[in-house]
């Protein structure tokens, strides 16, 4: 089976694209979050930007985005019913 019948068949592109972007307008809605925490709340700076964003967001973003997109090419079967 080559790579275009695979993404045909088994890959909802829309539906990746539009979990990817949900997911990605809850995590700036956290960084928006966060830095108001950070300016008002928090005295102490307990971790740089550099480490939320790269080492966690990123890192959670690229492993949820995975699990959906793997969630969404197994139910994209043929049709059982």
């Amino acid at each position: 089976m080559s790579l275009s019948n695979f993404k045909n068949k088994y890959l909802d592109i829309k539906l990746i694209m539009l979990l990817a972007a949900f997911y990605t307008l809850f995590n700036l809605v956290y960084i928006v979050k966060l830095a108001y925490m950070r300016a008002y709340v928090f005295t102490e700076v307990m971790e740089s930007w550099h480490d939320i964003i790269f080492h966690n967001l990123l890192i959670d973003w690229l492993i949820v985005v995975t699990y959906m997109s793997l969630i969404a090419i197994s139910t994209k079967g043929e049709g059982v019913i």
